[in-house]
């Protein structure tokens, strides 16, 4: 989701040797940079879009109230976007610490580079089910190669699934939970 190289990453996963010595430690402004490197990071507004699925049951519930029930979703919607938001910020700064300066380094040339759309073009093609000509495969092969696409990828499969078992994440979100439903309570709407 947060940029279509992964796909090509978890595509290609190799293991780095075991001798490799550890990643030097990573300056928070390089960390920053690399963030806003990152495709889609300017998307990371709080979303206030009310889900159209529970906005529906909602206003079945209590007709007449939609002005109300739109109300609570969006502050529902904007609550558990500013939880993920946080989350997914923690997990690209851990990454980005377990890469080391180096890497990150690539990472930002590949995002602020031309190569990226190249990557993306690639990418997509192999996940709509195209098979890449030799010429193409071997296009991709080296730009996997010329920057830590692989390494990311990694990263992000080991310890992306973190981001919901954190227990921060969790009591944030059923925290969001039980304010929507104080709030729809106290508007006297139905939820069920």
């Amino acid at each position: 989701m947060i940029l279509a190289a992964i796909v090509a990453a978890l595509l290609a996963i190799q293991t780095a040797p075991s001798g490799e010595a550890p990643p030097a430690t990573v300056d928070e402004a390089l960390i920053d940079r690399f963030i806003a490197a990152l495709p889609g990071s300017g998307s990371r507004a709080v979303d206030r879009t009310p889900d159209p699925e529970e906005l529906e049951r909602l206003g079945s519930l209590n007709p007449g109230q939609e002005a109300g029930i739109r109300a609570v979703l969006a502050d529902h919607r904007a609550c558990e976007s500013t939880t993920l938001n946080v989350a997914t910020e923690r997990l690209l700064r851990d990454i980005a610490r377990r890469l080391g300066a180096a890497k990150v380094g690539r990472l930002i040339d590949l995002y602020e580079g031309d190569d990226l759309a190249r990557v993306d073009a690639l990418s997509a093609r192999i996940g709509r089910g195209e098979t890449l000509s030799e010429a193409d495969s071997a296009a991709l092969d080296a730009l996997v190669a010329d920057y830590p696409i692989v390494e990311f990828g990694q990263q992000f499969q080991s310890i992306g699934w973190t981001l919901t078992a954190e227990e921060g994440f969790l009591s944030s979100m059923d925290r969001c939970a039980a304010d929507k439903a104080a709030a729809l309570a106290s508007r006297g709407l139905r939820a069920d």
